[in-house]
This record gives C-alpha cells, structure tokens and sequence, in this order.
C-alpha cells in the first residue's frame, strides 16, 4: 500500500506538471499569433495599405480584442532629412490571452462570451509599434 502510494503521488505530479506545460504551451501560441498579427499588419502599411484598411485585409483572429493606429504625436516623430519624411503611423493590438476568454464567430475579430466581466485581466497590448513608409510625394 505504501508504495502504492508513492507512485500515485508520482503519478499525480506528472499529470499538474503535463496540464501546466499545455497551459504554458497554449499562451506562448497566442503570443505569436499576435505578434504575427501586427508584424503583418506593419508590412501592409509599409506597402502602402492605409491604416484603416488593414483591419479589413487581415483574417479575422477570434483571440484579437482590437487592433488600433494612431498618428505619433511631435515627440514620437523622427527627422530624417538625409532620406526624406517618411510617413509614420502606430499600431497597436490587444489580444486575449487564455483561451476560455474567446468565442468563434466567422469573419470577426474576436468577442467576448462573457461581457459581464469587467476586470480585462486576460488581455495583454503589443506595441504601440511605430512603423515608417517612404513618402514619395515632394
């Protein structure tokens, strides 16, 4: 019975550790899909795609809350005189990043099956990314 026992604490011990490596290995995968997400997103715009067309072009990610762009404010910008004024804009993306926070919807970014909950303690923002393009007009 004893070593019965041990082996069930054993076994016991490799399930929590099995179970934790699947929780860590599930989050580390919605990181890189959101990173994917915006570095898409930055190579769109450096193609000349206007910000508020790139949501429209992407695949909609049921793990994205938003995705945002926003103009960089005096102290954000750049002179870079020797290559001309490129164009600048921010982007930033919040996602979900437990599984359970997100619900399947076709063609949409991700909702919420849960909207009562207020405490927005499942989402992590990637960015703002400052992202520049050429500027080819004079």
């Amino acid at each position: 019975t004893v070593a019965s026992s041990i082996l069930m604490i054993g076994v016991g011990a490799a399930c929590v550790l099995s179970l934790t490596m699947l929780q860590q290995e599930g989050s580390h995968l919605r990181v890189n899909r959101a990173t994917n997400i915006i570095e898409n997103a930055a190579h769109l715009y450096q193609l000349g795609i206007a910000p508020a067309d790139i949501a429209g072009i992407l695949p909609p990610d049921p793990m994205v809350k938003a995705f945002s762009y926003r103009a960089p404010t005096t102290a954000e910008t750049v002179d870079m005189p020797q290559i001309g004024n490129p164009q600048v804009v921010m982007l930033s993306l919040e996602y979900y990043t437990s599984e359970g926070a997100v619900a399947w919807t076709p063609g949409t970014w991700g909702t919420r099956p849960d909207t009562a909950d207020a405490s927005q303690k499942d989402t992590r923002t990637i960015g703002p990314l400052k992202v520049y393009r050429h500027s080819y007009r004079p």
